[in-house]
């Protein structure tokens, strides 16, 4: 199966899997990530500590335990373009903590963060990226012709989002401003449990370029999905 949740067995991780972490007992995955190990692995469980390249804020490596792993068939040149993609993210954002330190501006780690839409690319209004955890993902994907998520999302609203993000800067107006969700009391906002849904209906062996994009549906901020139809995904 193309994602599941880790257990107490070893499972196998290959680099830039797609993985969820910050799983708690209500199921729901706080975070995605890409497997940043040079190798593959075949002795992940639940408890196992991975490197990550992700959306921190900022973009950035780290180390983690993570509890679901979506996997899809990577060649050689696909790899190198994950790869690409991401390394030229975490210069970019090294590059503008330095300029932002050097001119005596304040650093802040969620500059480069948005949570609706889940990425943009630099423009007249914000002159890096920006993405959520799941934008992050998403747009290395795009960048290799892949469209994994699909409108129209679930909407969620304030206190759900809290849920989810638990950040409490949420409740700070000037704060949803610049996160992309100040206008309205809803938004359509991608959450990490789409992706590892998204992943988990892939068929095995499947070039993921070719499959359609999933639209996501109530209940699969779940992993596994609780959407009624969904019963026996996610493994």
């Amino acid at each position: 199966m193309p994602a599941a949740r880790l257990t107490e067995q070893s499972s196998s991780v290959q680099p830039f899997d797609i993985v969820g972490m910050e799983l708690r007992d209500d199921d729901i995955p706080r975070h995605v990530a890409f497997f940043d190990g040079k190798t593959a692995r075949d002795d992940v469980t639940v408890h196992t500590v991975l490197e990550v390249c992700h959306m921190g804020p900022p973009p950035g490596r780290a180390r983690g335990v993570c509890g679901a792993v979506g996997s899809f068939p990577k060649d050689e040149k696909l790899s190198a373009k994950l790869k690409a993609f991401s390394q030229r993210r975490l210069l970019e954002s090294k590059l503008l903590r330095k300029q932002r330190v050097e001119a005596g501006k304040e650093w802040d780690r969620s500059l480069q963060y948005c949570i609706h839409p889940s990425y943009m690319r630099p423009g007249r209004a914000n002159p890096t990226w920006r993405f959520s955890c799941v934008g992050f993902v998403l747009s290395a994907l795009d960048f290799c012709k892949i469209k994994l998520l699909d409108q129209p999302a679930p909407f969620k609203n304030l206190e759900q989002l809290k849920e989810i993000y638990c950040d409490d800067r949420l409740d700070q107006q000037d704060f949803r401003q610049r996160m992309g969700i100040a206008a309205g009391n809803q938004w359509p906002v991608y959450l990490p449990g789409y992706v590892l849904n998204a992943i988990c209906l892939v068929p095995a062996g499947a070039d993921l370029a070719s499959c359609s994009a999933y639209v996501p549906a109530e209940g699969d901020e779940f992993f596994p999905s609780r959407r009624p139809e969904a019963d026996g995904v996610g493994g």
